[in-house]
């Protein structure tokens, strides 16, 4: 009981969050733009793909046109904003999931020529993330997730981990690589961080869980508990967060009272990569039905980590996606491109490459653009969303913002300005819930 007063004490009821990404980890589908900047100039790859598709390629490739040192500067101190966090606060937002790279701790003596060449600007990050934190977070009653989005070798693959590619987590020191940086986050977040303001430190973001019967071992066995004892060292009672490396709440190990204790599970819950894409094939008099009863149904899989395993959960990443059509979004830049027979193209999502271009077509638009039963729609979703992951202890949208808000089913800011994301998140009438729903939810 004495646990659950404290940490209750500590995040109020229910977390309403929001992900500063894109800011201190790039990803190339929220800044499209910037990554097509640093590219110019850059000798493309043999196949003649862009070089730089990640944040590692952006620290190590050859120089190009653009300044790429000067940009990632004015990035770090312009894409978060006072008046963002103002706004966010004024919308019901509680926490913010901050994603940041390891490199600004420590990283790989063999990376020295990748990551070393930046160097001398990491501190630059850092306080800006330490200005955003107790600056401007503190005064509006935000908490911060401090969360270790990238893992020297790559814990999945994905260019969210630094570097697309191979996942070589497990190769050679790159796990005790990855355990010294989360030793060095902990130990600076600290003493960096109002205590106040600090919610938790989360040790790695989506390892691939799916990808091998080693990495889930090592996920169990031994990046959760080094991950554990690394915050420990520097913090007794700081909530420490585990992802569930695509595994489901039942999956999970326990870390319940004894010898753990102020322990939490992140569960991303997406419905718009891989098979799911399909779904928009049938229409959307089909398609958005299904879509609001999948979110409800997540409600009894998030009241799980509470009933079964006993511990707090949250959704630390979802979106109003549909289909993976935004911009680099899945496989990254140049995916499913024949970059022999068209040189020009940049990306080709899945329906794209299924024949359904119509659909992305229908979703990629500026949000002044999107038809109102479409914007109805979101606007459902995203309440039928927040309503599942409540069952549990609430959630994080991914993301605050994108680029110039080219993809609003993604930008949490661009869904205030324009009416499908609640006013505020704490008052909103809820979707899942009620007893009768709407004759048409679409307008």
């Amino acid at each position: 009981m004495m646990r659950a007063v404290l940490v209750a004490a500590a995040v109020g009821d229910t977390i309403r969050g929001v992900n500063l990404g894109g800011w201190l980890v790039l990803e190339p589908w929220i800044l499209p733009k910037f990554f097509e900047k640093a590219n110019e100039g850059v000798p493309r790859a043999k196949d003649n793909k862009f070089t730089i598709v990640d944040e590692y390629t952006m620290r190590s490739a050859k120089d190009g046109t653009n300044d790429r040192a000067a940009m990632l500067r004015d990035h770090w101190q312009t894409w978060v904003t006072e008046d963002i966090l103002e706004t966010l606060a004024n919308a019901g937002i509680t926490h913010l999931r901050v994603p940041v790279g390891y490199w600004y701790f420590v990283y790989p003596s063999h990376e020295e020529s990748v990551f070393g060449r930046f160097k001398s600007d990491h501190a630059m990050a850092l306080e800006q993330l330490k200005k955003v934190a107790n600056e401007w977070a503190k005064p509006r009653g935000l908490h911060i997730l401090l969360d270790l989005h990238t893992a020297p070798g790559s814990q999945n693959g994905f260019d969210n981990s630094g570097r697309r590619g191979n996942i070589t987590l497990l190769n050679g020191t790159n796990l005790q690589d990855w355990a010294r940086a989360v030793d060095k986050l902990s130990e600076w977040a600290t003493a960096n961080i109002d205590p106040d303001v600090l919610f938790g430190i989360e040790v790695m973001n989506e390892p691939a869980g799916f990808a091998s019967d080693a990495i889930w071992d090592a996920i169990k066995n031994y990046i959760d508990p080094k991950g554990y004892e690394a915050v420990r060292r520097h913090n007794s009672d700081l909530n420490v967060i585990f992802e569930t490396g695509f595994k489901t709440f039942p999956e999970e190990p326990n870390f319940t009272e004894g010898k753990y204790k102020n322990v939490w599970f992140d569960q991303h819950t997406y419905f718009c990569f891989g098979w799911y894409n399909t779904i928009s094939y049938n229409g959307i008099e089909k398609a958005w039905p299904w879509h609001l009863e999948a979110a409800c149904n997540e409600t009894k899989n998030y009241a799980v980590a509470k009933s079964v395993k006993g511990t707090w959960a949250f959704a630390g990443e979802w979106s109003l996606a549909t289909t993976d059509c935004t911009i680099y979004l899945s496989g990254g830049i140049n995916n499913g491109c024949n970059m022999t027979a068209h040189p020009d193209c940049k990306y080709n999502a899945t329906p794209t490459m299924d024949g359904h271009d119509d659909i992305c077509q229908y979703q990629n638009r500026p949000a002044e653009q999107l038809p109102e039963d479409y914007k109805a729609f979101l606007a459902t979703y995203a309440r039928a969303q927040m309503d599942a992951f409540e069952a549990s202890n609430g959630w994080f949208f991914w993301n605050f913002r994108t680029e110039g808000g080219h993809a609003p089913e993604w930008d949490y800011l661009v869904g205030l300005e324009h009416g499908w994301m609640p006013q505020n998140a704490g008052i909103r009438e809820p979707f899942c819930a009620a007893q009768t729903k709407p004759a048409t939810i679409f307008v």
